[in-house]
């Protein structure tokens, strides 16, 4: 079953289903997206995906990779993105009995609606709450924090997790 729709586009945004891993073309607008496909954003590339069950939307920003993930259960999509690298920014509509969750190298984030950025690298990864809350979790040592609005968290891959309120140079940034 399809969980999400490509709403926008611009610039260089590839594209690989999980049928078909070796297959790669540029992202269309209105794309049907699946539980495994591959969105690769160029440096140029912007996309905004918007799920079908709730709304929820991703805005997948340049130099990004994420995996789309989930599964449709009484009409319902539990949600999963894997991102491997890059910038997102997420307007999380509340989850009613199921959370959306948010998986980099370095963190796991469950959310259960917000709005918030998250920028992830080899070595760490930032959140920064827009809106409501977050959890998450460091992947190296299990251990959580609560992300909330105008904080960012760091979370990095040798076991820090730290917060601190949000610098409008580093929304700027974003």
């Amino acid at each position: 079953s399809s969980l999400a729709l490509v709403l926008k586009k611009k610039g260089d945004v590839n594209y690989s289903p999980f049928s078909a891993k070796d297959s790669i073309t540029q992202l269309v607008i209105s794309k049907s997206l699946f539980n495994q496909d591959l969105i690769q954003t160029g440096k140029d590339g912007f996309t905004k995906v918007v799920y079908l069950d709730d709304g929820s939307a991703i805005k997948v920003h340049r130099n990004s990779e994420v995996y789309i993930q989930g599964s449709v259960k009484n009409r319902k999509i539990s949600k999963q993105i894997n991102l491997a690298f890059g910038k997102m920014k997420l307007d999380v509509n509340p989850q009613r009995n199921e959370s959306f969750i948010i998986s980099t190298p370095n963190s796991v984030a469950t959310v259960k609606g917000t709005r918030f950025w998250l920028e992830s690298t080899p070595k760490f990864d930032l959140f920064l709450g827009l809106e409501g809350q977050v959890e998450i979790t460091n992947s190296e040592t299990g251990s959580s924090i609560v992300l909330d609005e105008n904080f960012t968290v760091s979370s990095s891959n040798d076991g820090g997790l730290t917060i601190a309120p949000t610098l409008p140079l580093e929304l700027q940034a974003l």
